[in-house]
Parts: structure tokens; C-alpha cells; sequence
């Protein structure tokens, strides 16, 4: 992709196809000749005197081989605005690094148009921007049903640039969503939220000719999603509606940036929709995600830590637990800055 609009992987080009590609390129190399990779470890396996134990291996390489075409994957939201808030907070703090991000992200509003045309529209009937994957729609019918009003509009962030049109267009291509189906990943609305809050402080690119009413549609309905999620603890299904950052204490930390961006900023705010953003995740992160964080605290003796979903079987070289670290370190950051901002 061009301008402003990233993706996860590197990017190859296949001049055959004249398609850009991304995709695990370590992974590539090895397992794009199937056939002589198996041949080669087999002779190693054979001089070592190991030979049994290719039919253990074989197995894990061959899925290795077959697991590429899943990672195939297209530019995706997320990565997008988090770069566009680094390059809004560089337009703060660093004029000279601003400098350099510009010069890689020459068409900022590219990413804009992208989140107009892409973005889940479930009330519309069409069938690229009306289609969601089911397991979203299984964590967002309750919420969804509440607003299916006659006349209802309503517009939220997606995971991928892409729709189903495209995804057939360039499935061949090994260009293609997961499952082919958009989704929608409350983490990831963070960050585009985040995205888009810290490029209207920054003023990038004139924001009142980019922040229409559509992207403030956009802006305002995924904020209301991602306060709804909190205050619901995702509707029971954080598996769900965490598909891509499983860990709900990352979703806090993220959603708590925005927080501090909008309580932060000079008054009046630029836009209403900001306003309703600023009360609806203050409210949220004040009188759910709090105590839900405190909760999650296990006290023994002087020390307080948090056990997250990566497990117990993990440990550094001082023999201590790592998860509970970086869960305990993420935990703390997001409750320092709700803290501050329920000031």
C-alpha cells in the first residue's frame, strides 16, 4: 500500500501478478519450495543418523508450508492510525522526526477515505460494507438490536482494508482477509480512535476538511462501541471481541490514551463528537474498567500483581513469572492514567 495506509508484514512484489503481497518473509524463503526443503532436511536427518525422526517433523514443517496462505493478509486499521498517532505526536515533540514520518506518509487523508469506504455500515443491506464476521456479530447483536431503529444510521471501525469484493478479486493473489470477512476488534477501534483523536490536536492535514460528518460518525458510534464493551465486560465474550489483542488490560491501556488526549486538550474541543467521545469513555473507564481493574489484583503480603491469560509456565533468567510482569506493568499504566483523568 501506499501513503498512509500500512500493513502487519513486510511487503514483496510479484512482478507475475504485479500484486504487492505481505507476509512472514523468513517463513517465505524456506517453505516456498516445499518439495527441496523436505528433500534437505531429510538428507540432514539421514547423516545425522535420525532419520525416524522426520516422521515427527514432517508434519510441522508441511503445516508451517500450508499456514503462509493464512498470513497472506491485507493493509489493516490498526496499523494505520497507531502510525498516524505516532506521527501526530511527533508533530508535538519533535519537528525534525515529524519531518522524516512525513516524507514516508505523504497522503494522510488516504487513510481517512479508506475508514469511510471500509467501515461497517449494519444497517445499510449492502453486501461489503453491511457483512461482518459472525463471530462479531455473535459479541455485538445485543448492542446492534438496541439501535435498530427505523431511519438508523451508524458507521464502526474495521480490522482490515478491505471488503468482500476485493478479498475475491485478490484471494488468488494470496491478498486476502482471514476467514474473507472484515471484522471488528474493540482493540483495534482503540487505536484508530486514538488515531484520529491525536491528528485533530496535532492538526494534521486541516482536520476540518477531513473530519466530515461521515468520519465523525465514525469516530463517535466506534467510541460509543468501545464504552459499551467496557461497561459490559465485552458482552461476556472477551475472546470475541478481543480476537487480535486477547489481553483486556491492553484494551484498557489503549482506550485510557484516548482518554488522556481529550481531557488533556485545550478547551474548547475542536468538534462535538469529541465531547461525546470524552463523556462516554470517561464514564466507562470511571465506573466499570476501574473497579474491574482493581478486582483483578491478587494481594500476597507486600506485593500486588495481576495473573493474565498467558499462563504459569513461563519465567525469566531471575526464575521470575514474565506474564505476571508484563500484565502487573500494563495494568498499572492504564490505572495511573484513568486516575489522573477522573481528577
Amino acid at each position: 500500500m501506499s501513503g498512509s495506509i500500512l500493513v502487519f508484514w513486510p511487503q514483496t512484489y510479484n512482478k507475475t501478478t504485479g500484486v504487492w503481497s505481505g507476509g512472514p518473509q523468513n517463513l517465505a524463503y524456506l517453505t516456498n519450495d516445499y518439495p527441496k526443503l523436505a528433500a534437505y532436511l531429510q538428507k540432514v536427518l539421514d547423516d545425522l543418523g535420525l532419520s525416524s525422526l522426520w516422521n515427527k517433523l514432517e508434519p510441522v514443517v508441511e503445516g508451517i508450508s500450508q499456514s503462509l496462505a493464512a498470513l497472506g493478509i491485507p493493509a489493516d486499521f490498526d496499523d494505520t492510525f497507531v502510525n498516524i498517532g505516532l506521527g501526530a505526536m511527533l508533530s508535538r515533540f519533535s519537528p525534525s522526526l515529524f519531518q522524516a514520518w512525513s516524507t514516508n506518509n505523504t497522503d494522510f487523508v488516504q487513510a481517512i477515505r479508506a475508514l469511510k469506504k471500509y467501515a461497517y455500515r449494519p444497517f445499510n443491506g449492502d453486501l461489503d460494507s453491511g457483512t461482518i464476521d459472525p463471530r462479531t456479530y455473535l459479541f455485538l447483536h445485543d448492542y446492534l438490536n438496541s439501535l435498530n431503529t427505523p431511519g438508523q444510521q451508524g458507521a464502526y471501525v474495521v480490522t482490515w482494508v478491505q471488503n468482500i469484493t476485493e478479498d475475491k478479486m485478490y484471494y488468488d493473489f494470496n491478498y486476502k482477509m482471514p476467514f474473507n470477512m472484515n471484522n471488528v476488534d474493540v482493540t483495534v477501534c482503540s487505536n484508530v480512535v486514538y488515531g484520529i483523536t491525536a491528528a485533530i490536536l496535532a492538526d494534521l492535514s486541516g482536520p476540518q476538511e477531513w473530519f466530515d460528518p461521515d468520519v465523525q460518525m465514525i469516530y463517535q458510534n466506534t467510541s460509543d462501541l468501545i464504552a459499551w464493551a467496557i461497561s459490559t465486560n465485552f458482552s461476556g465474550r472477551p475472546d470475541l471481541a478481543l480476537v487480535y489483542y486477547p489481553s483486556r488490560f491492553n484494551f484498557y491501556w489503549f482506550t485510557s490514551r484516548i482518554l488522556n488526549l481529550l481531557t488533556s486538550a485545550p478547551r474548547p474541543l475542536p468538534f462535538d463528537a469529541m465531547d461525546h467521545a470524552l463523556a462516554s469513555l470517561l464514564d466507562s473507564l470511571r465506573n466499570y474498567a476501574t473497579p474491574a481493574i482493581v478486582q483483578s489484583f491478587t494481594f500476597e503480603g507486600d506485593l500486588a500483581y495481576v495473573d493474565d491469560f498467558l499462563g504459569d509456565a513461563d519465567h525469566n533468567v531471575f526464575g521470575k513469572l514474565t506474564s505476571l510482569m508484563w500484565s502487573t506493568s500494563i495494568v498499572w499504566y492504564s490505572s495511573f492514567v484513568v486516575v489522573v483523568c477522573n481528577q
